[in-house]
């Protein structure tokens, strides 16, 4: 953003981690997102002491360290938290998970869109959950447009 002239120093995620904060601890959440929506939904997760369920996030492992230290009254006090509250569903071939490492349980499943493989074709949404569909199944038919 400096190259910009655009000053950006605010992390994004402040906002959505105060508002988790304030939802009574007996009410079950999970943070769930996206690329970077996932790797925010692990920070959070982290910081709070929430499930979260990431979609293809890059790593935070490494990282959470500097969110630890900026959140002082973080609920959880080491990196190590986020092996006790995190699930990461990882694509083969989608180059945006080797940022950082990933902590907590991690799913890897292959790339089902090969042919785009060289650029995001391995990052698509889309592509993980059609491959989620075709290989555990949709007993309730929600979904029909995977093919």
């Amino acid at each position: 953003m400096a190259e910009l002239e655009i000053q950006d120093d605010e992390w994004h995620y402040l906002e959505i981690l105060e508002y988790v904060r304030q939802i009574p601890k007996h009410k079950k959440v999970v943070l769930t997102g996206h690329s970077l929506g996932g790797g925010i939904a692990l920070i959070i997760s982290a910081l709070t002491g929430r499930l979260a369920v990431a979609v293809q996030p890059p790593g935070v492992y490494h990282s959470l360290a500097k969110h630890l230290a900026l959140q002082a009254n973080a609920q959880w006090v080491s990196r190590e938290a986020v092996h006790e509250k995190s699930i990461s569903l990882v694509v083969d071939g989608d180059w945006i998970q080797n940022f950082d490492a990933h902590g907590g349980l991690v799913q890897t499943i292959n790339c089902d869109e090969e042919h785009r493989a060289t650029g995001m074709g391995c990052h698509l949404l889309e592509g993980a959950i059609c491959h989620l569909l075709l290989h555990c199944g949709d007993r309730a038919q929600r979904f029909s447009a995977c093919e």
